[in-house]
Order: structure tokens, then sequence, then C-alpha cells
């Protein structure tokens, strides 16, 4: 939305946006969790996703609505997008200091889990004993703490934020090091007519025959040409967004300047 009023120098574009930020708000988990869930109803209720995504509050989601309100924040300077965020991380280090459950219910608070549409609560002793037995890729748990990402993302609020930080050569060199041997793998997964086919990633993400752009094999190209041209010197020494097309199209300093 950004990226279109600068493209356009529409207001509605920014209008459409602080109503997301008001819906994020309205929808917000404030009971006995403190977060948002993956998916709702059209009455900002927790709804049902696929058959192992309950409605529940979710980690994950509660990380893209925390840089969504804080994005939000930056355009507009009401700091009602930041208040529920700071309740947020103090629930947060109360109930799970160091890892959490990816999903906890969200009128109880009790950590739950869901196969086949069905809800498995996790606070029974018997329960955990057989659940960390099983392989964290199961999804059961997570034994991620998502507190310093939070803190991260709240540590950097003001609108004058560089958008694309500044690295040094040798950070880069090292950089396109660690990129240089994934890139490489992707082009072998390519059909007869060039297309980038799934291989291991279709079982877990339920792929078509053709991955999309926003692919972890996709991206990694893109990043590694990306580093390249850093280090021949056609591209300044700055993040670039790691893929974020806004970035790329508009990246200029004044972002957050919307009027």
């Amino acid at each position: 939305m950004i990226l279109l009023y600068h493209l356009t120098g529409g207001r509605r574009y920014v209008d459409s946006l602080i109503r997301v930020g008001q819906w994020i708000l309205d929808a917000r988990l404030d009971g006995s969790v403190r977060g948002w869930a993956d998916w709702y109803h059209k009455d900002n209720e927790p709804a049902w996703a696929r058959e192992f995504e309950p409605p529940a509050y979710s980690g994950r989601a509660t990380i893209s609505a925390t840089r969504a309100l804080v994005e939000i924040y930056r355009l507009s300077g009401a700091k009602k997008y930041l208040k529920p965020l700071g309740t947020c991380l103090i629930w947060l280090k109360k109930e799970y200091p160091d890892g959490m459950y990816f999903f906890d219910d969200h009128k109880t608070g009790r950590p739950i889990t869901a196969r086949q549409y069905k809800i498995v609560y996790l606070d029974k002793e018997a329960v955990r004993d057989w659940i960390r037995k099983q392989p964290l890729s199961s999804g059961y748990y997570s034994n991620s703490n998502i507190i310093p990402v939070i803190e991260k993302i709240l540590a950097n609020t003001e609108r004058s934020a560089n958008r694309m930080p500044e690295f040094t050569i040798e950070e880069i060199k090292n950089r396109l090091t660690q990129l240089r041997n994934a890139a490489a793998r992707a082009p072998a997964e390519q059909n007869e007519v060039g297309f980038r086919t799934p291989g291991s990633d279709a079982a877990s993400y339920s792929m078509k025959p053709v991955l999309p752009t926003t692919s972890v094999r996709v991206i990694g190209i893109l990043r590694y040409i990306e580093v390249v041209r850093m280090v021949i010197g056609e591209f300044s020494l700055k993040w670039r967004g790691d893929g974020k097309f806004d970035l790329d199209i508009y990246p200029k300093e004044n972002w957050y300047d919307v009027g």
C-alpha cells in the first residue's frame, strides 16, 4: 500500500493501510492470551484453517501483527498501534520465557495442537511426555523463543529507522560464500522447459508443479545474484529487502513521508 502511494500519489492507499491497522487492533486476543491468531471469522473470532491449524493464539501470527503495527505506527505516529505490543511482550515473558507451543487455546490459555481438525491439549503430563519424544518437525512444539524477535522489532519503531542498513565489504563477501551453495542447487531443480520444480518442498507446502516467486529456491538465486552485484560494485552495500520488491522499486529514504 505504501509503495502504491509513492507510485501514484493516491491517498486512498494510505487510508486503506490505516484501516488494516485498526482491524489488527480489533482482532487482538486480550483474555487468557495476548496476541493474535492465524485465521479469523468475519466477527474477529479465531477460525480453523487447515486441519492442523486450530482456532488459537499463534506465535507466528503475533510476530506478523507486531511488524504490521510498527509499520503503521511509523506512518501515522499514533501510539495506539504500539500499546498492545507491550502488553503482549509482558505476557510472553511471563508464560514462555524459554520457548513456546505453536498454539494456545485463545479462551483458556491452555497449550494445544491439532490433527484432522481435532484439538489435543498439551498441558497434561502424559501428553507432554509423549510430545517430548516426537521430532520438533512434527509441528507439536516449537523450541524457538519469539521474545527476542518481538523485542528487536519494538526497539526500532521510529519512522527515521534506516530501511536499508549498510554493510561492510567483508560482511558481503562472507554472505556471498554462504549463499553460493544454496544458489548452485537451485538450477538442478528445473524441468525441461525451465520451470522450477518443487522437489522435496512439495510435500511440505502442497505446491503445484511450478514454484512461485516466493519459494526458497527462487529467492536463493535472487539473493546470490544481488550479493554478487554488491561485491562487483553494481549495487551499494545496503540491505535491499531480501526479495522485498518495494525496496527494489522505491529505495528512497522518504518511505514514511505520506502527507
